[in-house]
């Protein structure tokens, strides 16, 4: 594993490059900057985000904030870079994106979706991270099922 750097604020100036290794990885749910720039925008949602950075560069990062529902955060994404991948980088975003996630009194519980087409991948993944409950909870627009999983603070925290 190489020698890397945990971040937990993207300077405004890398803020595209983030936005562009998101895009380059999710080729069929792009973002757009507008929606990129709502994560950040709103500090009431409370936004997670912390990156791993490997001789300056981006590796990966994950990415989540509150839900509607304010005991609940939604962790919208985890990105790690091919290049990167098979380190234990992701999971190493993940436990500092939960510990941090916890820290707040009022959230109790993390919830992911994520599409059809990844999930012989990422159910096992996200299993082997302790989380729970795997079900489907509708489409997406362009009708892909809609996958779910989540962790609950009691549990992680045992």
């Amino acid at each position: 594993m190489d020698k890397f750097t945990i971040i937990n604020a993207i300077p405004s100036k890398d803020r595209l490059t983030i936005l562009n290794l998101y895009n380059n990885s999710f080729p069929l749910s792009t973002w757009n900057k507008k929606y990129w720039n709502s994560f950040f925008k709103n500090s009431l949602r409370q936004p997670v985000f912390f990156a791993i950075k490997i001789n300056n560069q981006y590796a990966g990062f994950v990415l989540g904030r509150v839900g509607k529902d304010t005991s609940i955060m939604l962790l919208s994404t985890l990105v790690v870079s091919p290049t990167y991948r098979g380190n234990r980088y992701g999971s190493i975003l993940i436990q500092k994106f939960l510990e941090t996630t916890f820290s707040f009194p009022n959230i109790h519980k993390v919830i992911l979706h994520f599409r059809d087409f990844n999930a012989w991948r990422l159910e096992p993944y996200y299993a082997h991270l302790d989380f729970i409950n795997h079900k489907i909870e509708g489409t997406y627009s362009n009708g892909e099922k809609k996958h779910c999983v989540e962790i609950h603070k009691k549990d992680f925290l045992n």
